[in-house]
């Protein structure tokens, strides 16, 4: 017996590898994971193979295909999450790091969930009302899974994937020559449409398919599956977790005790950064306020402030409130990370101060360039204080006036004012980028640079020059050991080479997933520049951070 027995009739495929899971569970919970997020993806390629409201995006990573919005309609929030939950569970354990047998029964109830919605919506038959049962599970002590195994594991199931979608697009160039089987694709299409709407009217899902995992524990996996992500793998009770603190006002808490959620300490053993959770649906921004006051009181325990996060598991906010109001971030920052952040706080010096190097860009224009990035970047409060300002300038520069050149300049400006470390340079062509890097390597010879679409990355190069797929293939889906793994925090600074061609619509995940700083250029007039790039960066139409036109380039 198995808790998937309602997929043989009618999904028998999907049936098959959801069994393989099952059975796993308890007994190899990395391999369980990584069947679950594979029995996931055959899932969400079946829906938009089957569902026609369904059209698929420019990747077919499953990142890609689960966040188009026309899939992400398809749930609510909750079985959404879940789902995406599945994911990165298989990403961490493909990436052999640890699973718990918790972790990986967490992946198949969610897994169970999206089964019985599939089946429940499209299925010939409707299912009949099944209560999810752990004893079906086969029970065993967990195995530890070597490197191989894994690696073994993953090519196996890549490999068969990949033998489904050419069998599924040979049907698909099949159904455009034979005008037969092309009309009973239609009308299978036609059927499940009718069915879908039908049963929409007739079940209702979350009635039919209760939580099995509660929303709190959903919420704290994906905080603990996130700080994992960023390398923080070793949480020990009352230290990481529930750390105690002295010094809360009386008024929160008579004692003046407080436990923090997380604290996320340095190796000098001085916090780098607390995390509030809240574990309802509630703005996680209600945990602010409660995340300044562990932090007030680590400081005066251990003479060093933290970083702050608060989050609601699904959307994760950085306030590093001794130089920027807060953000939105997709993560955690590494130990690495967090410590050049807290260092930054003494070593970054004033933008507005420094000299350009006017062997790298000396026309006044591009001069005025780089000024107006340092003084949009960076500000003074009111006790005198250097403190942060926007996080995106838009250069509108003519064709052959230098922004190659302007753009090395502003790096050599950041990087030795402290305010960047790595920086990611992306051109939408591979004649670009190697362009971009042979520049670069003249104007800042003493930074190290790659050519991602050529080159290894390692941990030590300073810029970084790339195509948008290239960097999304580094952020999506199941890594590889030779891939180097890019964490939210990892860049200081992207520049975005001819920032207009589409750039907001088509890749703006990578945007959203690096918290960096923000750099456009582009040689389109200002006018003639799209919304949305003007709102990639922040400012309003036909007003960038500097413009220099074709028409004043002529005259000059």
């Amino acid at each position: 017996m198995s808790n998937f027995k309602f997929l043989q009739a009618d999904f028998p495929q999907l049936h098959t590898d959801a069994l393989e899971a099952e059975q796993l569970t308890f007994v190899s919970p990395k391999a369980a994971a990584i069947f679950c997020r594979s029995t996931l993806e055959n899932g969400v390629n079946w829906l938009y193979d089957h569902d026609r409201a369904l059209t698929r995006p420019w990747r077919a990573d499953l990142n890609t295909l689960m966040h188009e919005h026309c899939f992400q309609s398809l749930f609510n929030q909750t079985l959404f999450g879940e789902l995406n939950l599945i994911r990165k569970t298989g990403n961490i354990a493909a990436h052999g790091k640890r699973v718990s047998q918790q972790d990986a029964l967490a992946s198949l109830k969610y897994l169970f969930r999206f089964m019985r919605h599939i089946s429940i919506y499209y299925g010939k038959h409707t299912p009949e009302s099944q209560v999810f049962d752990e004893a079906l599970i086969p029970s065993g002590k967990a195995q530890k899974e070597s490197p191989a195994q894994i690696a073994s594991l993953k090519k196996q199931l890549i490999a068969k994937e990949q033998a489904a979608r050419e069998a599924e697009q040979e049907k698909l160039k099949q159904a455009k020559e034979n005008a037969q089987l092309k009309a009973q694709l239609e009308q299978q299409l036609a059927e499940f449409a009718a069915r879908k709407q039908e049963r929409e009217k007739s079940v209702e899902f979350e009635t039919e398919v209760p939580l099995l995992v509660s929303e709190a524990e959903t919420r704290k996996r994906y905080i603990d599956l996130a700080l994992l992500e960023a390398g923080w793998d070793d949480l020990q009770e009352g230290y990481h977790l529930e750390y105690e603190v002295i010094g809360m006002p009386k008024s929160t808490n008579p004692s003046g005790i407080g436990y923090v959620d997380y604290v996320l300490w340095g190796d000098d053993g001085l916090p780098l950064a607390v995390v509030e959770a809240k574990k309802t649906m509630a703005d996680p921004r209600k945990g602010k306020h409660q995340a300044e006051l562990y932090a007030d009181c680590l400081e005066a325990m251990k003479g060093q402030r933290p970083v702050i996060f608060y989050s609601n598991g699904f959307e994760t906010y950085l306030w590093d409130d001794q130089f920027y109001p807060e953000r939105e971030v997709q993560g955690f920052y590494t130990k690495d990370e967090l410590q050049l952040l807290i260092e930054r706080r003494n070593s970054r010096k004033d933008l507005r101060k420094y000299k350009v190097n006017e062997a790298i860009a000396g026309r006044a224009y591009q001069l005025e360039a780089v000024a107006r990035v340092a003084e949009n970047t960076c500000t003074t409060n009111k006790q005198g204080e250097l403190r942060g300002r926007a996080r995106q300038s838009l250069l509108v520069m003519a064709t052959g006036s230098g922004k190659t050149r302007t753009a090395a300049a502003i790096v050599d400006m950041l990087s030795k004012c402290n305010w960047a470390k790595r920086v990611l340079f992306l051109a939408d062509r591979n004649a670009l980028v190697t362009q971009a890097k042979n520049a670069f390597n003249n104007y800042l010879p003493n930074l190290s640079a790659i050519d991602l679409t050529k080159e290894k990355e390692d941990n030590g190069t300073r810029l970084v020059f790339s195509t948008y797929p290239t960097i999304m293939n580094r952020i999506d889906g199941v890594r590889t050991d030779d891939e180097r793994f890019y964490g939210v925090g990892h860049f200081d600074l992207i520049i975005i080479d001819e920032a207009h061609r589409s750039v907001y619509q088509k890749y703006k995940a990578i945007f959203a997933y690096f918290d960096a700083l923000l750099i456009g250029l582009t040689a389109t007039p200002k006018a003639e520049v799209d919304h949305n790039t003007y709102g990639l960066f922040g400012i309003e139409d036909n007003n960038p951070t500097f413009a220099y036109e074709l028409d004043k380039a002529v005259a000059d």
